[in-house]
């Protein structure tokens, strides 16, 4: 019972998600259109190439900076909810939504654990990825509590926080597969 309540909730997430990309598709075709034309202006103007790799990582950093933007703030109707919800995992609903909310938070934002070090040298230190992570979710709270659009709340800090740190640790881990890999075919 609690595993079909899980899977519904999920289910349910999922398809939320897709709405939001479906219903921005055409921002997400400008975004991309548009760093695009950046990069090639970038090229002309420092006369340097950029790897086909780097550039489709930062069209993914667009697009997913946009996504989650849009999820966190402009999906939802502004002045109908402000609240402030200091004690962590204290959620309606019981243990399932619990760890259906904080897993979600988590899996949001490892993705931008991942690319950080990825776009970022500065980015490649552990503790400067989830100090962005951690400001990147402070500031999503935040300005769901000033545009009123949102519970503000300690869990999601933290789940965001640690979905960051996650995400370091994979890009830590593939990042080293390819350095590997690079040395052994030399």
């Amino acid at each position: 019972e609690i595993i079909k309540i899980y899977i519904e909730h999920i289910l349910g997430y999922s398809g939320k998600f897709i709405r939001i990309v479906i219903r921005s598709w055409p921002v997400i075709l400008l975004l991309i259109c548009c760093s695009f034309v950046a990069m090639v202006l970038y090229e002309k103007i420092r006369k340097r190439k950029v790897d086909i790799c780097r550039k489709i990582t930062i069209v993914i950093s667009i697009v997913y900076i946009w996504i989650l933007t849009y999820m966190a703030i402009g999906a939802r109707r502004i002045g109908s909810i402000r609240n402030i919800d200091l004690v962590p995992f204290n959620k309606e609903g019981g243990f399932v939504y619990i760890v259906f909310y904080a897993t979600i938070n988590l899996l949001i934002f490892l993705p931008l654990g991942m690319l950080l070090p990825k776009l970022f040298r500065k980015m490649r230190k552990l503790k400067n990825t989830v100090w962005v992570g951690f400001g990147v979710s402070m500031f999503i709270e935040i300005a769901q509590y000033v545009l009123a659009c949102g519970d503000s709340q300690t869990e999601d800090i933290i789940m965001n926080t640690l979905g960051c740190y996650v995400g370091y640790k994979l890009w830590n881990v593939f990042d080293k597969k390819r350095v590997h890999k690079q040395h052994s075919n030399v």
